[in-house]
């Protein structure tokens, strides 16, 4: 659990508001203004404490603390009236649409309030953010005693569960040992980096091949500190498939007799079990009652006792008990020892889970674990890249009729985006960029919702408008020069984009808050590079561990006598469709081959009808992919693919015949308007920006997708790399250091490639 608890004083030390999210269940899902940025809703609860201050000649923003004693736990809590006046204490908030009778969590918050200053009387004030309206309820002495005593009561008893737990998880840490028979070559240099990480409250970069067992070597380095501090383990990875692997390895350390508590966190839209890509709490049955449903199907108590939750689990359990499971996983998550979910629950705004990162005192009791670390700056870069689409202007304006308001507002976005058309070349397909004097309009959110009215009958696209309003004003209040304005063509339509070329920033900033961070990645080098990307310190560690299989079971060969390169292309096709038919004849078996492209790959297939190859489709259902990944398992195929795809990293595939892999050039990123923007922000970071924006990533592209061949110590392959730039530099440099030396195809013959001379750092 993340609340501030010291066992050593049996001290709780934390804002009211804080305790009060942790200990108390939500009573509805329904109302609230989660939709209105914070900017609104601080400017306009600002504006009506003030007013009433004036009117009632009261103070606002008093600090309040309180002490209490309650079954030998002690509390230490504090925070800031609204508005404190000789008659009493005024409490206003927020809250679109006012309720009919007032949230529990509120009244607890005055009752603090007049506690903690003695005061006598006690008014809560509901504020509606889109109508202005406003209501008052009244609370008295008498009832104060009553419901803090109650209230303070459940605290303590929570503190006291929780506090047992731990101290079970302390114990059984005395036995508690890797669950595996042996570990692998490399695994103890990550649980030591690991552990280091977590006990100096640093950042950590972990480099270590496919197949050494990341997972579960950094999650059994991370237990114990994280234990012992009380803190709990976030485990973030974008792969569904690695989600599986950390809830197994999980499920194995209490199995090993550690009374583990670890949950997965999938997205609101894939644990919704009401078929529906539109959340609304006004109209879900799921979302009527929470906080009474929950606590009296005995649902949380139920699932803590189950240990391990998985997103089915949790669907099931809360289906039965008539409350959302999404909510009902986030409460859980609060007093699980490890919450495994995606990138977006931690680094995006609009998805992170508020309840641990809103507040620095429960951050600041969070250690990140960052799979396939790699791929965090590009989602980083994405969530703060949002965009918006003309037909979802065209479709509003339609919808908004005779609305003055509404059209009011999409009004100077439509014009916006006319001037923008009219400067995109016919036919062009990349980005454009804007110019300085063409910008957003100023966005004030609260109108928007307040032309909005109702959400339940606004076409999906209107929503979508609403939502990247929403993100475009988050950029808005940080808009520097990594970000730029562009204009495209896509699919008939025209989109008008914020794009950002440097994550590191926000993502710096999420890791600060943090006690720790340990990001790690079969390819994580050079360093340099991807330390300033990950938002991680100059002294942040660094640890690559040794290749966990004999040296002789992967073979790698180069074949310098094709010239990969795009002016190359054409007479390169037939001889890497050559090549391949070759060894996928002379060698029978499973052959895998990536290609930086789906246009090359699909011109290299139709070479290779003969041999009927099974090859990637470009848009696939989460179906086709799990079909296309049996017939590949199936043995007996050329099977081709594209390098950075879905089945190029984080995918296990098991093959009962496999003979090797071709890789078919570096696989460096396409040029376009995009890249070159990340090349010039790069360069001005690192001085070569064409190293840092094309070749690191394309060649660690070559890396994560030969990651697929070996998986374990029985296993043997060939790998092949068709191209000589990789023998080039820098690109023989940015070879795995188990890959060397490299047997070299040349004209001539066949040399031999090593590893003396690398210049690029670690």
């Amino acid at each position: 659990m993340i609340l501030p608890f010291n066992p050593s004083t049996k001290t709780v030390r934390c804002s009211i508001g804080t305790l009060l999210s942790l200990c108390l269940l939500p009573e509805t899902l329904r109302g609230g203004d989660d939709s209105v940025d914070l900017q609104t809703r601080l400017k306009h609860h600002n504006r009506v404490q003030k007013a009433k201050a004036a009117e009632t000649g009261g103070t606002t923003e008093v600090q309040a603390k309180l002490k209490a004693k309650v079954n030998g736990i002690s509390f230490h809590l504090s925070g800031r009236a609204d508005v404190v006046c000789p008659g009493g204490i005024w409490e206003v908030k927020t809250r679109s649409p006012i309720p009919d009778k007032p949230l529990q969590e509120h009244l607890l918050q005055l009752c603090f309030y007049m506690k903690a200053l003695k005061a006598g009387k006690g008014w809560l004030l509901y504020t509606d953010t889109d109508s202005d309206e406003e209501k008052t309820f009244r609370l008295g002495s008498r009832k104060v005693g009553t419901l803090w005593k109650e209230f303070i009561g459940g605290a303590a008893r929570l503190v006291i569960d929780e506090w047992r737990h731990h101290e079970c998880l302390k114990e059984s840490l005395g036995s508690f040992s890797f669950p595996f028979q042996k570990p692998r070559p490399g695994q103890e240099q990550l649980f030591e980096s690991t552990r280091r990480a977590l006990e100096s409250s640093g950042e950590s970069m972990i480099q270590a091949p496919t197949g050494t067992g990341k997972t579960a070597a950094v999650l059994f380095g991370a237990v114990a500190p994280a234990i012992r501090t009380w803190n709990t383990l976030f485990f973030l990875t974008a792969k569904n498939t690695q989600k599986k692997l950390a809830l197994e390895t999980a499920e194995l350390f209490r199995n090993s007799g550690l009374p583990f508590r670890a949950v997965a966190l999938s997205s609101r839209r894939d644990t919704c079990p009401m078929n529906t890509d539109r959340c609304l709490p006004e109209t879900c049955s799921l979302a009527e009652v929470f906080g009474e449903r929950v606590q009296n199907s005995g649902l949380l108590e139920e699932l803590l006792e189950t240990g391990i939750v998985d997103t089915a689990i949790l669907v099931e359990k809360s289906l039965l008990a008539g409350v959302c499971p999404f909510e009902t996983g986030l409460c859980l998550a609060q007093r699980c020892d490890l919450v495994i979910c995606d990138y977006n629950h931690v680094f995006d705004p609009s998805a992170s889970l508020k309840r641990f990162f809103a507040e620095d005192e429960t951050a600041g009791r969070i250690d990140l674990l960052v799979d396939e670390a790699p791929n965090l700056p590009d989602r980083v870069m994405r969530i703060w890249s949002p965009e918006i689409w003309a037909s979802w202007l065209r479709v509003t304006g339609g919808y908004a009729g005779k609305d003055r308001k509404l059209r009011g507002l999409v009004r100077p976005w439509i014009k916006l985006m006319n001037a923008a058309e009219a400067l995109l070349p016919p036919g062009s397909r990349d980005d454009l960029v804007l110019p300085g004097s063409l910008s957003p309009p100023r966005i004030d959110f609260r109108k928007w919702r307040r032309a909005l009215k109702s959400f339940s009958d606004a076409p999906p696209e209107t929503l979508d408008l609403s939502r990247a309003v929403a993100r475009f004003s988050l950029v808005a209040e940080r808009l520097d020069d990594t970000f730029h304005l562009l204009a495209r063509r896509e699919q008939g339509d025209t989109v008008l984009q914020w794009f950002c070329t440097d994550p590191s920033g926000p993502t710096g900033e999420v890791h600060r808050r943090c006690r720790s961070v340990t990001a790690f990645s079969a390819t994580l080098s050079p360093a340099p590079h991807f330390r300033p990307l990950l938002g991680m310190g100059d002294d942040a560690g660094w640890t690559v561990t040794e290749w966990p299989f004999p040296r002789g079971n992967l073979r790698v060969w180069i074949d310098a006598t094709i010239d990969t390169r795009w002016k190359a292309r054409e007479s390169a096709t037939p001889r890497v469709a050559e090549r391949l038919r070759g060894a996928w004849l002379k060698n029978p078996g499973t052959w895998l081959a990536w290609f930086p492209s789906f246009s090359w790959m699909e011109e290299v297939a139709l070479l290779l009808g003969d041999c009927s190859p099974l090859v990637q489709p470009r848009a696939s259902s989460p179906e086709e992919r799990r079909r296309f990944l049996e017939e590949a398992c199936e043995g007996g195929k050329l099977v081709l693919s594209v390098a950075g795809g879905v089945f190029s990293e984080g995918v296990d595939m098991t093959f009962p015949d496999l003979k090797g892999g071709f890789v078919a050039g570096p696989s460096l990123p396409s040029v376009n308007t995009r890249q070159e923007l990340v090349r010039v922000r790069y360069n001005s970071v690192y001085g070569d920006g064409f190293l840092h924006a094309y070749i690191i990533p394309g060649m660690n592209r070559v890396i994560q997708a030969a990651g697929r061949l070996l998986r374990n110590p029985e296993q043997k392959a060939d790998l092949v790399l068709l191209g000589q730039r990789f023998t080039w530099s820098p690109y023989r440099e940015l070879l795995p250091e188990h890959w060397l030396p490299a047997r070299v195809i040349t004209l001539k013959g066949v040399t031999t490639m090593k590893g003396e001379g690398r210049s690029l750092p670690p």
